[in-house]
């Protein structure tokens, strides 16, 4: 009896750490404590993100980032807990490639958040809304990796840091 409750056990953590594979949404707000989930972001090219968004290949600049709900299924809000302010951009019916399209503000956007494309294991494809509220080919969409850098207890009680 005892090996199959172990064996049962095993199983249940396993799932558990296999269901928290994806994006998971932090609710604690930012002005009250610390998001429950941090992520840094990784392109293509294995640059990171820092905390304002620009790209650099020293681990000790790697941002880390929150994301919230927006509402709207797989779009999300993200917060730059590393500069301690809210990603933006200004809403407009198309886009096209052009420097500094993402900001920071100290408020939470109300309208300007990001549809997340899962294409498999941890790339995800990042891109804005229009002022419409559609998510088309915008020509400024980026894929990158979302990596998981906050620590937690996983549904065993082991403590790992978690790349998803």
């Amino acid at each position: 009896m005892k090996k199959i409750f172990s064996l049962v056990a095993l199983c249940l953590c396993l799932a558990g750490q296999a269901a928290a594979e994806k994006i998971q949404v932090s609710t604690t707000d930012p002005g009250s404590g610390t998001p429950e989930h941090l992520y840094s972001m990784k392109n293509g090219n294995y640059m990171y993100a820092n905390g304002t968004t620009a790209p650099t290949y020293n681990p000790a600049n790697y941002g880390q980032f929150a994301f919230y709900a927006s509402g709207t299924a797989n779009a999300y809000y993200i917060y730059s807990y590393t500069a301690e302010k809210w990603l933006t951009y200004t809403q407009a019916s198309s886009y096209s490639n052009k420097i500094s399209f993402v900001t920071l503000t100290d408020t939470k956007p109300t309208t300007a958040y990001f549809k997340f494309n899962n294409y498999s294991d941890d790339l995800y494809e990042i891109s804005p809304y229009t002022s419409s509220g559609t998510n088309t080919s915008t020509g400024i969409r980026e894929s990158i990796q979302i990596l998981l850098t906050a620590q937690r207890r996983s549904a065993c009680g082991s403590k790992a840091a978690r790349k998803i």
